[in-house]
């Protein structure tokens, strides 16, 4: 059974009192969201999953959204791939993610394929639930470059099609916010328009062209400020209140956006017409993605607040309706609506304008930061539906805090404050102005694949795969009370419609006409029309598309300089989009030295190349898929051995290293081994040193004790025989000298235990000898075997492509009518 619900939005399920998952769906009633909505969170905290579950719910009901991405993010709303194939994923995801994983791109698209399928079957949705997604129409816009799809902003200067009444205030306001929209473009910020001179004099030109029902471009405005078709400002002369000399700087600043390169992508595309971009002629609603990350915040200011104005001018057309009627969303609004009364950005005052009168007008605003600090609470009164996810600090908490219960007393400070606290991951607290309470829920699993911000090169891929309309596919566009009705497009009126085929005709085996900005290579014949075989020598060129880069890897530590060339050929006239797998086309390196810049003859015959080497808007886009493809499987792996510091180039074989460190082995063990023995060296030379003087000493000690020994037997007769003679003289001298006697054997014995310890501390030291040299050839055994593989992999500013564009090939026509390779 699908998750959908037919009527509300289904975010995801409320968590339980224990802090627990529970099956209680948070379901959230669409017009609700006419009391606009605020979405914030710390990085992490899910606040973009969130964002994009409900554009896909709005996406579901068929409502038509205008959402203004400056960082990429929202470009994830295009990756909804219903039969969640591997292949289909492995074109968004990070071209880095191989090397950090260590698994091939393709491995890694089938794993993140499931886990999507897994992850979205647990919140109880199917493949017709994803395909459900294709029921509307997506359009990437890149204003101010051609990447993607451009939109002609500058056409907002045009006079308005309703009637122009004196005093009619919504179209003053229009014009106030376009003025300060290009003023803050070109470099004239935070401005008051009832103090600006700036402001004053074009809020002025652009009035007279309109109440003359004539449209103003940027030239008309720099020729008015030159030479004022007026001359008072209010109650002074325009030469009074703003004199020429200072009139000058404003048309010189102006005159330089004029002059730029950039200009002219800023005049392209479609107008911007916001009723024309409701609805196709079947009455699909559209996405349309403003996709800004290209932009620099001058530009970034002048787009938003233009979009907006635009947004304004067309509500006021519509009637009033309690139904949500379009859906605008602004990812990371900081900046854009400050908080700070001293700050005063282009985009403010139009912004707070719309939360005050869109809500009945069926128009919501979405508004998303991850930095609470930033927003003006006070306009954000007008917020009936806050979505607060996991924030980074306690002062982000307070802050927010107090903004909120500023703006609704009703609100609990104590629970709030415990509420946000414990929020985790895609946790977040609800609060709706329409509902009782305050509730934690986790946000449902997005059914787009959230790859992350998308880049620049990436956008065109959007559009070649088809996720993305194009500006030449989007004919029939109307308004969406006609939805409904067959769209007829009246005389002059100005559509996305395709363009015309312009490509000149080119007579068959002439030389194709190629855009500029493709390379051409013309590879140089080897042979001569005789060695193939052939009578005529003619050249006939065949196209092919050849990629060739170059990796050079310098590591000082691994004592690496490395280079490497990949090189792919194709031929296939199938191939469709830019990412292409390279390796299923992989050659040998050609050697630049045999292509030249120029054809070997001006009578060459050419094939024409297929239509997608011709596509220039792709070749680009394609060249940085090589470099992608060239950094994910350029990566080397050398034989290593850390403690040894021996690091093998890639060309060396396993038992050329196991050699490296054989060497490296000895030399370090036999020092260590010279070291040891210096050291038992002086330890054994001081010993036999000692042992020497031990043993002389037993030696002079025995001859004592023998000579004592003489003496005390002779002593034994002398006391016998004094005894018997009663001479008290001898038995004293004889008593004396059988002391000595054994005094001597006292010192001997002394002399011989020195000698013993001293022979055994030499023993012991021998042993430790031997010990240490064995524990020193068992360690390096050991460090000999402690080998391991490192990856190595190139930085992309080491990639430089050699060749990569078409090849023409030389091939003669050989005499049974068949082309030969001149080469």
């Amino acid at each position: 059974m699908t998750a959908k619900d037919p009527k509300r939005f289904y975010l995801g399920n409320y968590i339980d009192a224990q802090g627990k998952l529970s099956d209680e769906k948070l379901l959230y009633d669409p017009e609700d969201l006419n009391t606009h909505c605020v979405i914030t969170g710390m990085t992490g905290s899910g606040k973009t999953g969130l964002g994009i579950a409900l554009l896909e719910e709005i996406a579901l009901k068929n409502i038509p959204a205008i959402i203004i991405d400056p960082k990429g993010d929202l470009t994830n709303l295009l990756l909804h791939f219903p039969e969640l194939k591997g292949e289909d994923f492995a074109t968004w995801i990070d071209p880095e993610a191989p090397l950090r994983q260590g698994k091939d791109l393709y491995v890694i698209a089938e794993e993140t394929a499931e886990k999507w399928r897994k992850g979205l079957q647990s919140w109880g949705f199917e493949s017709e639930d994803i395909a459900s997604l294709n029921n509307i129409s997506y359009t990437i816009f890149t204003p101010g470059s051609t990447v993607g799809n451009p939109i002609n902003i500058l056409s907002s200067f045009e006079a308005p099609t309703r009637t122009w009444k004196e005093g009619d205030e919504d179209i003053r306001q229009e014009i106030s916010t376009s003025v300060t929209a290009l003023l803050d473009l070109i470099g004239i910020s935070n401005i008051d328009p009832i103090q600006s001179r700036e402001h004053i004099l074009l809020s002025t030109i652009i009035e007279l062209y309109w109440s003359m029902n004539r449209s103003v471009s940027i030239e008309d405005m720099i020729n008015a400020i030159t030479d004022p078709p007026f001359e008072k400002l209010g109650a002074l002369s325009v030469e009074t209140m703003y004199p020429e000399k200072e009139r000058l700087k404003l048309a010189l600043l102006l005159n330089n956006f004029l002059a730029s390169p950039t200009f002219q992508t800023w005049n392209k595309g479609p107008k911007l017409n916001i009723g024309d971009m409701l609805y196709t002629a079947d009455g699909k609603a559209r996405f349309n993605i403003f996709y800004l990350q290209h932009l620099n915040d001058h530009e970034r200011m002048f787009f938003v607040t233009m979009l907006y104005s635009r947004i304004e001018a067309w509500m006021r057309t519509q009637t009033g309706t309690g139904n949500l009627r379009l859906a605008v969303y602004f990812d990371e609004i900081a900046g854009y609506l400050p908080s700070s009364e001293n700050e005063n950005p282009a985009s403010r005052p139009i912004i707070i304008r719309m939360l005050k009168q869109a809500r009945a007008y069926g128009v919501s605003m979405i508004l998303s930061s991850q930095n609470p600090i930033d927003f003006n609470y006070k306009a954000l009164s007008n917020a009936g539906t806050w979505f607060i996810g996991h924030l980074q600090t306690e002062w982000d908490k307070n802050r927010l805090l107090d903004g909120l219960i500023t703006n609704s007393g009703e609100i609990n400070r104590a629970e709030a404050n415990k509420l946000i606290a414990s929020l985790e991951k895609r946790q977040f607290l609800y609060m709706n102005v329409h509902k009782n309470g305050l509730r934690v829920f986790s946000s449902r699993w997005a059914m787009n694949y959230l790859a992350g911000p998308l880049t620049r090169n990436l956008i065109p891929l959007l559009i070649e795969k088809g996720l993305s309309q194009s500006n030449d596919s989007n004919a029939g566009i109307i308004h969406p009370e006609k939805a409904s009705d067959n769209h007829i497009q009246n005389e002059g009126e100005e559509v996305m419609s395709p363009l015309p085929n312009n490509k000149p005709e080119v007579p068959e085996g002439s030389k194709p006409v190629i855009a500029p900005t493709i390379n051409e290579y013309y590879r140089r014949s080897e042979k001569t029309a005789e060695e193939c075989g052939a009578s005529n020598s003619q050249i006939n060129y065949l196209p092919v598309w050849v990629a060739q880069a170059e990796t050079r890897i310098f590591q000082r530590k691994y004592n690496l300089d490395f280079s490497e060339k990949k090189t792919a050929l194709i031929d296939d006239p199938n191939i469709r989009g830019t990412s292409i797998r390279w390796e299923d086309y992989a050659i040998d390196p050609i050697d630049p030295a045999t292509l030249d810049q120029r054809p070997e003859s001006m009578d060459a015959k050419y094939e024409n190349p297929p239509e997608w080497m011709l596509d220039d808007r792709s070749a680009k886009t394609r060249e940085t898929d090589f470099i992608d493809y060239v950094y994910r499987s350029s990566n080397i792996r050398i034989h290593a051995n850390e403690k040894l510091e021996v690091y093998a180039s890639p060309e060396t074989t396993e038992a050329e290293f196991f050699e490296m460190c054989k060497a490296k082995i000895a030399e370090a063990s036999q020092a260590e081994r010279e070291k040891l023995t210096k050291a038992y060296e002086k330890v054994v030379d001081k010993l036999e040193i000692k042992i020497r003087k031990a043993e002389a000493d037993v030696e002079d000690k025995k001859d004592k004790v023998n000579s004592r020994n003489l003496e005390k037997y002779g002593a034994w007769g002398e006391l016998a025989l004094s005894i018997l003679t009663k001479k008290r003289r001898s038995v004293s001298s004889s008593l004396t000298k059988y002391t000595q006697s054994g005094a001597a054997e006292n010192a001997l014995e002394k002399a011989q235990i020195a000698l013993d310890a001293a022979n055994e501390e030499l023993e012991k030291e021998i042993e430790a000898f031997k010990n240490n040299i064995d524990e020193v050839e068992a360690r390096w055994e050991t460090i000999a075997k402690e080998n391991s593989e490192i990856s190595i992999a190139p930085m992309k500013k080491d990639i430089y492509t050699d060749i990569f564009g078409i090849v023409w090939m030389p091939y003669y026509m050989n005499d049974a009518g068949k082309l030969v390779k001149a080469f």
